[in-house]
């Protein structure tokens, strides 16, 4: 893509109109293409589904001489997979994603830091132009997204063709409360750029799945997508960004005067690079996390997307703080630590049955002996609910009384909800020193044995030790409460923090099939 042939809009500009399109302009003659990231709706989904949106709606723009100075027409809608939070919500929910659009915008971080309040400064009008499917559920005059495709109602199956998708951050499509089936009926997928293990769902054959990225042992699923953008000549180079930023920051000047946060003085392409570094830095430890928690792919991004802020003399290398040319000031830690601050002290807004949904994955499983008499065995649903803070924070910070007693009652309340109705529940938390703990939960007859299986096979693998308790304290009563309201339970210290839900999620998975 010619950058300087193309209507670049401020990320601002970009997200009303994308918010207008879906549920204001008259439907087109083709359906759009929906670019959806995972359930656990994270940074990184949300990130890599706008950035791939923008760039493709700009090629796609680009591409069309005859169209060329009108405004751009998406056919690429990114859409947050959240069935029930709606947009105007994200503040509280995701208050790290209003920090990261605020630092886009070219607000510093010390504006940020002096407020105590983080949330506060995700009040950004444009996270409310995000677009989630509770907020397609709600107007169901949706032009361009039917709601109907996201009932959970069979009767609302979709009528004709099927909706394209193109997946980030997860490469099998998962959409809290529908199931495999309606999800295989309603939706197709033509594309997927993943840093998660390939479950073969996406066709192989290029003429079926454009793109096919899945590439493990990557920390950020964004980084993936910028350099997929960058081999396809959509993102231009570095070299050209001076001549190319002037004139998309002309074409975009009267859209900027709409966004209430707006700077005048960030041009789009500065302003997507910033974007594209939040989720990256947050993934990868500021790029200081070890195994395939931070690659050379997420290097490489992180010094490509600093190349449209830093002065060319300071590209040279990955230093952290920098002056450009203009004399203003980037510091990447104080960029990292912004974000990631809004994220920990996130939850401090949440109830505990958000706090559980806040990061939170699904699947269904179904034991090999099983499917091997009975093709309609039926499945185990497993999900998993990444945490920042420590089981001791979760049991303080539940409803009154904060007792271990609550708060177990608390997980069950979240497991055996209509919605959910998990076999398995597990919890993935960290402690201050930056330690995890892991709890597993069983709450389906057939799971049995999980607890012994899991800490047998998976174990050595994620270093898993006895949970570490003083005698009198409360935490002793953790594992006995546990299993007093669970089939089976344990409580863990996973001693290789290295370890994500990118490795547990797969190995339960598996101890799930081969359970006898």
């Amino acid at each position: 893509m010619a950058s300087t042939d193309s209507v670049m809009p401020s990320l601002s500009s970009y997200l009303s109109l994308i918010r207008k399109a879906a549920f204001q302009s008259p439907r087109p003659s083709a359906a759009p293409t929906l670019i959806l990231g995972n359930p656990s709706a994270d940074l990184d989904s949300f990130v890599s589904a706008i950035l791939l949106s923008y760039f493709y709606n700009c090629n796609s723009q680009s591409q069309d001489r005859q169209r060329r100075q009108q405004h751009l027409s998406p056919g690429y809608i990114p859409i947050l997979n959240l069935p029930t939070v709606a947009s105007s919500d994200l503040w509280r929910l995701r208050p790290e994603f209003g920090v990261a659009i605020r630092l886009a915008l070219g607000h510093s971080t010390a504006e940020i830091d002096v407020c105590e309040d983080h949330a506060d400064q995700s009040k950004v009008p444009e996270l409310e132009q995000v677009v989630t499917i509770a907020d397609v559920k709600k107007h169901r005059d949706s032009n361009l997204i039917p709601a109907r495709l996201f009932s959970n109602s069979d009767k609302d199956s979709n009528e004709g063709q099927q909706q394209r998708l193109l997946l980030v951050d997860h490469n099998a499509p998962s959409i809290p409360g529908l199931s495999e089936s309606a999800i295989r009926s309603r939706f197709t997928v033509m594309g997927v750029i993943d840093h998660h293990v390939d479950e073969d769902y996406v066709s192989k054959k290029p003429e079926d799945t454009n793109p096919r990225i899945i590439t493990t042992g990557i920390g950020s699923c964004t980084s993936l997508v910028v350099q997929h953008l960058r081999d396809e000549g959509m993102w231009p180079s570095p070299d050209n960004f001076s001549k190319d930023s002037k004139s998309s920051h002309k074409n975009s000047s009267e859209g900027d005067k709409e966004g209430a946060g707006q700077l005048s003085t960030e041009k789009p392409l500065e302003q997507l690079a910033k974007l594209a570094l939040a989720p990256i830095l947050i993934d990868t430890a500021n790029l200081l996390a070890t195994g395939d928690k931070c690659s050379d792919t997420d290097r490489c991004a992180v010094r490509f997307l600093e190349s449209f802020i830093l002065a060319p003399a300071a590209h040279s290398n990955l230093s952290t703080t920098t002056n450009d040319a203009q004399g203003s000031h980037w510091d990447r830690d104080s960029f990292y630590s912004c974000i990631s601050t809004t994220k920990t002290n996130s939850l401090d807004l949440l109830t505990t049955q958000e706090t559980f949904d806040r990061d939170y994955k699904s699947w269904s499983e179904a034991q090999v002996h099983s499917q091997a008499h009975d093709k309609s065995a039926p499945q185990i649903e497993i999900g998993i609910a990444s945490l920042v803070r420590p089981l001791s924070w979760l049991v303080t910070h539940g409803p009154a009384p904060s007792t271990v007693k609550s708060f177990v009652a608390e997980m069950r309340t979240f497991a055996t909800a209509e919605e959910r109705r998990l076999g398995v529940f597990m919890l993935l938390t960290r402690r201050e020193d930056g330690g995890k703990e892991l709890v597993l939960a069983v709450l389906d007859d057939a799971g049995r044995g999980l607890v012994h299986d899991f800490e047998t096979k998976a174990g050595p693998e994620l270093q898993l030790r006895a949970w570490a308790t003083k005698k009198g304290d409360w935490e002793a009563s953790v594992p006995q409460e546990l299993r007093a309201n669970f089939v089976d339970a344990a409580v863990w210290d996973m001693r290789d923090t290295s370890k994500s839900r990118k490795q547990v999620g797969p190995l339960v998975r598996q101890c799930v099939r081969e359970l006898k």
